[in-house]
């Protein structure tokens, strides 16, 4: 059971999305407070569920695979989310995709 759960949490954080997505458009600060909790709650599961493949040496492929997925899917989303708002506006839309562009996830040793 303890294999499974990095994957489980990687998994987790992609369904977070559609809940993350409805509590950004919730009105009030409630909803703003809501979305943010959710946004929270994946970035500590990223973290976590590192942090346990490497501690209990289960790497996985499919962890290898979906880990970088479900990190761009989730801040893609925010990104997005952001930029309809008009939280991000005009240069800073490219500012915002650049630093998103210099992600961890790209392979620089032979993959």
């Amino acid at each position: 059971m303890l294999k499974k759960i990095p994957n489980i949490l990687t998994i987790g954080r992609i369904i977070i999305v559609p809940f993350f997505v409805l509590a950004f458009y919730l009105p009030g600060f409630y909803g703003d407070l809501t979305a943010l909790i959710l946004f929270i709650i994946a970035s500590f599961t990223d973290f976590l569920d590192g942090m346990l493949a490497r501690m209990f040496g289960v790497e996985s492929k499919l962890g290898e695979l979906l880990d970088p997925i479900a990190d761009k899917i989730i801040v893609a989303t925010a990104l997005i989310l952001l930029v309809m708002d008009g939280t991000i506006r005009n240069y800073e839309v490219i500012a915002a995709i650049i630093s998103k562009g210099k992600n961890k996830t790209s392979c620089f040793k032979p993959c």
